[in-house]
């Protein structure tokens, strides 16, 4: 037969999954501004080492490599609005156009520029 977890497991398994969409959703609301690992652990009520063993088990990647993706895709679907790069990037959290350019480039292989002008042609 199939083994059943302990339900102890299963709750704790759970109590992680809202924890980390809880996170999650948190710093989708905040792109704009600089969450700190301990304003994440606060919100959760862990420590913020928790918080990155979280975020790796779940996402495999740590709280602010997380942060910077949700970003950068946030900036590239303000520039799918037609929105300007310096704009995209103000919006979707980045300090500088260039600070954009350096990320979204690591990213996705192209500059937001070059992004830009392939979306429009």
């Amino acid at each position: 037969g199939v083994s059943q977890e302990p339900s102890a497991l299963k709750g704790e398994a759970q109590n992680e999954d809202k924890r980390i969409n809880l996170l999650l959703d948190y710093m989708r609301a905040h792109l704009e501004r600089e969450v700190s690992l301990d304003s994440l652990a606060g919100l959760v009520q862990c420590t913020p080492y928790h918080v990155i063993r979280l975020f790796k088990a779940k996402l495999g990647l740590s709280p602010h490599a997380y942060f910077v993706q949700l970003r950068l895709e946030r900036a590239r679907e303000l520039i799918d609005l037609g929105h300007s790069l310096s704009e995209a990037s103000f919006l979707a959290g980045f300090s500088d156009q260039s600070h954009l350019t350096r990320r979204f480039k690591k990213r996705y292989g192209v500059t937001p520029g070059t992004y830009a002008i392939q979306k429009s042609g």
